[in-house]
């Protein structure tokens, strides 16, 4: 990788994790305002105000998580064989609008164990693993593992590391 490729892989990973962050920011608002709303709610019927401390509680919880992501939300990337790509990170966010696409995947779903369990060996499908570097909410830099690019697609290759020399 060139270090023109470098810097242009470097831009478009700062802006994608500037995206994730907005989404978090976005999500933590929202969960704000349902927190506040339960807390408003004064029912004094049993069941609603079972209800409502189910809410609170589903609220403070998805606030405190949302919360604590904020620093290192994003640290890693993963490229399948198929040219499929999932950022991995702190928490799990999702695309609503179209059709809970993960934008970022929970670092503890089954989707992210190539992430921690690949090796040169056992590439366990990847194409790419990346390493994202942060300082507050900026990607500062990343390494990236790659495999090799001349290996036939249905062999598992084994894995080098790419990034400018």
């Amino acid at each position: 990788m060139s270090n023109s490729d470098f810097e242009a892989e470097l831009a478009a990973e700062r802006e994608y994790v500037a995206s994730l962050y907005g989404k978090l920011d976005s999500e933590r608002l929202d969960a704000a305002r349902a927190l506040d709303e339960a807390l408003r709610d004064t029912t004094a019927e049993p069941e609603a105000r079972w209800q409502r401390q189910v809410s609170v509680d589903r609220s403070s919880e998805r606030l405190h998580a949302l919360r604590g992501a904020d620093n290192g939300l994003c640290f890693g990337r993963i490229d399948d064989e198929a040219g499929n790509t999932a950022h991995i990170g702190r928490i799990g966010l999702f695309d609503e609008t179209n059709g809970c696409e993960p934008l970022l995947v929970d670092w503890r779903a089954p989707m992210a164990r190539p992430f921690y369990s690949a090796t040169m060996a056992h590439p366990e499908g990847l194409a790419r693993r990346r390493h994202l570097r942060t300082h507050g909410r900026a990607v500062t830099t990343f390494t990236t593992t790659c495999s090799t690019p001349t290996a036939p697609r249905n062999r598992r290759a084994p894995m080098r590391r790419c990034w400018p020399r």
